[in-house]
């Protein structure tokens, strides 16, 4: 995991830094895969909204707060995932 501390020119063209209803991202497969993982603390954090490609459904583990993981189309769960994440 990476952290950006530097002033970084601002995306989100005036969405919500973290958008309502951030399981309304997610397919059935990667909302089955949450509720198995939220069993071991790990949560939905936010959703990266890239322009013109699919959104990035991005965990964090309560237990951890550093530990990000990224939450894959098919369900599947990238633990070893390197995330940017600003401060």
């Amino acid at each position: 995991m990476h952290t950006d501390n530097q002033n970084t020119e601002e995306r989100r063209n005036g969405e919500p830094a973290i958008p309502p209803h951030l399981h309304s991202y997610l397919n059935p497969e990667q909302m089955s895969a949450i509720h198995q993982v939220e069993k071991f603390g790990w949560f939905l954090a936010f959703v990266r909204r890239p322009l013109f490609q699919p959104s990035i459904p991005i965990l964090q583990n309560r237990d951890n707060p550093s530990q990000y993981a990224i939450l894959q189309d098919d369900g599947g769960i990238d633990f070893n995932a390197e995330i940017l994440v600003r401060a």
